[in-house]
């Protein structure tokens, strides 16, 4: 079995494509995601600390399309491809 872990992230924002190749590019380092943790009180815990969630992967694909209907309903999605997906939950977000 093949494993292809993938994170997409999807925006109306068709501006925040720019900085992307339309199509398909490679990653040429490293990838990380990373998600901010809240306490109980719903607040966002400081960056610094080593409580919120990533994941990563060394190597892949990065893929780009827009489905763009119209201008007011057009949206995009950038989608991260890797080979091994690794996940800390003890990260610091930088």
């Amino acid at each position: 079995m093949e494993r292809a872990p993938t994170i997409s992230i999807v925006t109306e924002d068709l501006d925040a494509l720019n900085s992307f190749a339309t199509g398909y590019a490679s990653i040429s380092s490293s990838l990380a995601a990373y998600f901010r943790k809240r306490d109980d009180g719903g607040e966002f815990v400081a960056d610094g600390t080593g409580e919120h969630v990533s994941f990563s992967f060394a190597a892949g694909m990065i893929t780009v399309s827009v489905d763009a209907g119209s201008i007011e309903t057009g949206q995009g999605t950038i989608t991260f491809t890797g080979k091994a997906l690794t996940a800390s939950t003890t990260a610091t977000i930088p």
